[in-house]
């Protein structure tokens, strides 16, 4: 998915021929859609993807938010994040991005709650300690791709898988 992003909708459009309604490949389109600027599209397939697969909507809903913060939006960021930490308050991504949008808060008062939210997520996982403070910005496209590959439930154990090991993907191909 890293580079091309009319390329990317392309074979996520395959993806979705190959296994009609999948919920990481509407994720996808959804982050992707994003990526381009169109936040209509974006929703209508994050949506989709949770209609799918409900254990996705954490997920989404972290990236929303890193979104979000990537525009600047840090109040909008901290409250959907908030949002997540009321189901699951240990979610990795949550904190993450929670933290990040207290510490880029253009008011500068929040650095305590930064601070809180980042020692929580070390005592959760402290392999994620590179992650923590960094500031986003929409151009980075592969650092969303990066944490949807990190703190997705599957994908950060399994990885993606490449369509030739789905048996329709070289019917599809053909067409």
């Amino acid at each position: 998915m890293l580079g091309d992003l009319q390329q990317a909708q392309r074979e996520t459009e395959l993806a979705l021929r190959v296994v009609p309604h999948s919920a990481v490949a509407l994720l996808y389109q959804g982050l992707l859609h994003s990526k381009l600027g169109e936040a209509d599209e974006a929703n209508q397939k994050f949506q989709a993807s949770v209609n799918q697969c409900r254990e996705l909507r954490d997920l989404i809903d972290c990236l929303v938010a890193l979104f979000m913060l990537a525009q600047g939006h840090c109040d909008r960021a901290i409250q959907v994040c908030s949002q997540v930490l009321l189901r699951d308050p240990h979610m990795p991504f949550a904190l993450l991005v929670r933290g990040d949008a207290y510490k880029f808060h253009a008011s500068g008062y929040f650095a305590r709650q930064a601070a809180d939210d980042y020692t929580l997520l070390l005592e959760v996982d402290l392999s994620l300690q590179p992650l923590i403070g960094d500031i986003m910005t929409p151009q980075q496209h592969g650092r969303f791709d990066e944490m949807v590959f990190r703190f997705h439930p599957r994908l950060a154990k399994e990885g993606p898988r490449a369509y030739e090991d789905y048996p329709m993907c070289a019917v599809y191909r053909k067409r």
